[in-house]
């Protein structure tokens, strides 16, 4: 897209330097050198053109050799350098934006998943400190063995941990 924007705009001023410079019969003229340097070929104005859209020549430098055509080429030039300018900066920002999207969207997803599998975690371990707690292997914890279990400094400190207390895991 950029190539075709620049060489749309490259063979309007291509044909009006050329133009210029035919009619004047001034294509080794001094008065031209500047004009020809920056627009005398297609590939010239190409070039000219996507330097002064991306800042690898000063815009002005190049406005100033097309002083020589119509005021209509430098109203042009100065339509192309905005329009290049607003176009490539909406295009660079759009490509932040996207990849700042794009990494929150992985973030998010990330977080969900690592809540996921810590709900897992803890929910594997409740049942593993539940079944160690059925002392007499009924599958069923009495109130009994649970409050016997929950003075034992290992389980509080477990307990503590996943920050939970003994009347939460009472409830439970």
């Amino acid at each position: 897209l950029l190539l075709l924007v620049l060489s749309v705009f490259g063979v309007f001023f291509t044909d009006g330097a050329v133009a210029y410079c035919l009619e004047r019969d001034a294509m080794a003229s001094d008065s031209t050198a500047e004009l020809r340097k920056y627009f005398g070929t297609l590939s010239r104005s190409v070039l000219s053109l996507f330097k002064a859209m991306s800042g690898g020549e000063d815009w002005a430098a190049i406005l100033d050799s097309l002083d020589p055509l119509a005021y209509e080429y430098t109203l042009f030039f100065l339509f192309f350098i905005a329009f290049g300018i607003l176009a490539l900066m909406n295009v660079v920002t759009a490509v932040f934006v996207g990849a700042a999207l794009q990494q929150t969207q992985q973030d998010r997803e990330l977080i969900v998943q690592e809540q996921i599998e810590t709900k897992a975690e803890f929910r594997h371990t409740m049942e593993q400190i539940f079944f160690e707690l059925d002392s007499d292997g009924t599958g069923e914890l009495n109130m009994d063995e649970f409050e016997s279990y929950m003075e034992d400094e290992k389980i509080k400190a477990f307990l503590s941990t996943c920050q939970l207390d003994i009347d939460q895991v009472k409830t439970m």
